[in-house]
């Protein structure tokens, strides 16, 4: 859209000369004049030819509107336009009344209001039109009837402030709303705005700076930028930064999100790093870890959740003293020791939260142990609940000059420990280390069973494997999950035989507890029965039973002829041996049937699996 601002001008009589130079000169070979009607040879072209002494003009027909129009090319700033007449144009009367638009598209010029109208009648004058700084492409003069203009110079201004380039486009961001030159878009300001850089002041800020000379570096949340000026990011900080800006590190012992993690127990007591919490330089002693927030002493570590009592206490020689990480030895000065009153049996409880292993408990007295004797014969005993009553695992017979003891414990299932002794006890601090589980358990108090390969151990927390491979028969990181689906053995590799009812094996042996399918034999049945052998077997009972018969009927015939020389025997001996031969008989069909039946089902097992194969994958 166009728009155009009407402004005033300025009348000069006679000649006009300025230092400036006109536009034209530049660009002449560039631009395009038109106009409404040609007079003969007073083409447009005469009316920017540069001749200013001689009636070189330019001329329309008469016409109700005579215009003529110039096309600079592109648009430009323009300051001043000064369009001359021709010698005793009072005589001639076709300049006077003239009106000047300016556009940036040639349908503009058509509907824009004119910057300028002129109504006076000078002979030999020129027109200045001061027009400040409007950008335009299109300059046009028209007026009614004939129109002569002789020269018409057009002259370019500074574009409007933040701008520069060719048809001002470009932006230059000076430091107090300042200018640039027009050309390169220097600021007249040694400066630029908050937000950008370069000798035009046109940079933006890279990614994640801002401010002045775009020096300053925002952090924001997940990769996103800050405001160039102020440097604000649209959510929360990255993870290490902190600040209005985002442009700070987190304070000292502090990382991560919102730097709301503590770091753990660095080196020298140099903080961690601010993103990652690690410690460069490594742990302090006691402690391990990336973040060496792990300590060896199960009492040091924040996720572990304990509380500690004592008999009595001993003026402000409280329990917690023997746990603050300060080993003492001297109470008098540190502070850091625990002590009872003196009484007949005197203790001291740590009841942890659950169940650990336990493989070792260190525990430290006063110094000069051997001129107080306050811990000297002392016991130690772990409990998994307060009501039981345990032996003690460890009885001190004699300190032996010491002011500490280191009892080795073989990794014990407690969550109470317990350390007692007659008379004063007083203990400067008590650590406790954490053990294995057994093989085969790891998790929470070892609950949690693990299969790993070859009999390895599992790592304590997620039971992950030592070796690379589970026992046979189970799968998982932890090697926690029977074999399903029909497989079995080492990597659950192994597909399963013929088990009666379909029903799965053994997830370790492949074994088929419930026996086989018709036709399957073996421990995993994956063998397949002998129907000849079957057959072979039947046989040879059909031929035994068939000699039974005939020597039973060859008996029979001896003993009928006998009854016969002796005399005829009573009916009842005649009917037991018709009843034996039907019996004989009975039996040998019975066998035959059963035979011809078992060798249709192994062909028809035959014909609908040839091509089985029961070996193990």
């Amino acid at each position: 859209m166009n728009i155009i601002i009407c402004l005033s001008a300025a009348l000069v009589f006679g000649i006009v000369y300025s230092d400036e130079s006109n536009l034209l000169d530049s660009i002449r070979d560039d631009v395009v004049v038109s106009m409404s009607s040609v007079y003969g040879y007073w083409l447009g072209k005469r009316a920017i030819d540069g001749i200013h002494d001689k009636d070189t003009c330019a001329r329309t027909q008469n016409a109700m509107i005579s215009w003529l129009q110039i096309d600079l090319g592109h648009m430009y700033s323009l300051s001043k336009i000064i369009v001359r007449e021709r010698n005793r144009d009072s005589d001639f009367q076709h300049l006077s009344g003239f009106n000047l638009s300016l556009a940036n598209t040639s349908m503009a010029l058509t509907t824009e209001t004119p910057v300028y109208h002129n109504n006076l009648q000078q002979n030999g004058t020129a027109v200045a039109i001061i027009l400040q700084n409007i950008l335009a492409r299109y300059v046009k003069i028209t007026r009614p009837g004939i129109l002569v203009v002789c020269e018409i110079e057009v002259f370019e201004g500074e574009c409007e402030t933040g701008h520069f380039g060719k048809e001002c486009l470009r932006r230059c961001h000076c430091a107090d709303g300042r200018t640039c030159n027009k050309i390169s878009g220097k600021c007249q300001s040694p400066i630029c705005e908050n937000g950008f850089t370069g000798e035009a002041c046109e940079k933006e800020c890279a990614f994640q700076y801002f401010g002045h000379a775009c020096e300053q570096k925002c952090h924001c949340s997940n990769f996103k930028d800050c405001t160039k000026d102020h440097g604000l990011c649209p959510g929360n900080c990255a993870s290490g930064y902190e600040g209005s800006h985002c442009e700070k590190v987190c304070r000292f012992g502090r990382y991560g999100d919102n730097c709301a993690n503590r770091c753990g127990k660095c080196q020298d007591n140099v903080t961690c790093h601010h993103v990652t919490g690690t410690c460069e330089n490594g742990c302090k002693t006691g402690y391990f870890g990336q973040r060496c927030i792990d300590a060896w002493n199960l009492l040091e570590r924040e996720s572990v959740r304990f509380n500690v009592s004592t008999s009595s206490v001993y003026a402000n020689w409280e329990p917690e003293l023997a746990l603050d990480g300060n080993t003492g030895p001297d109470p008098e000065h540190c502070h850091c020791c625990t002590s009872t009153q003196n009484e007949a049996q005197s203790w001291y409880m740590i009841e942890l939260e659950h169940q650990y292993v336990l493989k070792a408990v260190e525990i430290f007295g006063r110094l000069r142990e051997q001129s107080y004797h306050q811990l000297q014969g002392f016991e130690l005993i772990l409990q998994n609940s307060s009501a039981e009553e345990m032996d003690p695992v460890y009885i001190n017979p004699d300190m032996n000059g010491a002011d500490s003891v280191n009892v080795t414990l073989g990794n014990v299932l407690a969550n109470i420990i317990v350390i007692r002794r007659p008379g004063k006890l007083t203990l400067c601090e008590v650590k406790v280390y954490e053990g294995a589980c057994p093989t085969g358990r790891y998790g929470s108090e070892c609950r949690q069973s693990c299969h790993c390969a070859d009999g390895k151990m599992c790592m304590k927390d997620n039971g992950t494997c030592v070796s690379e491979h589970c026992s046979a028969g189970w799968k998982g990181t932890a090697c926690n999950t029977a074999c399903t689906g029909g497989y079995y053995g080492d990597d659950c590799a192994s597909k399963c035989g013929h088990c009666k009812m379909n029903a799965e094996c053994h997830h370790e042996t492949g074994e088929c507890q419930n026996g086989c399918l018709n036709g399957f034999t073996g421990s995993k049945c994956k063998e397949k029965k002998d129907s000849s052998s079957a057959t072979l077997t039947v046989v040879l009972a059909i031929i035994g039973i068939g000699i039974l018969i005939v020597v039973a009927f060859v008996v029979i015939k001896c003993r009928s002829r006998k009854y016969e020389i002796t005399g005829n025997k009573n009916r009842e001996n005649n009917d037991e041996q018709e009843d034996f031969l039907k019996n004989g008989r009975r039996e040998l069909l019975t066998v035959l049937t059963d035979t011809e039946e078992n060798k249709q089902d192994g062909d028809s097992r035959d014909i609908a699996k040839p091509s089985d194969s029961y070996s193990d994958v």
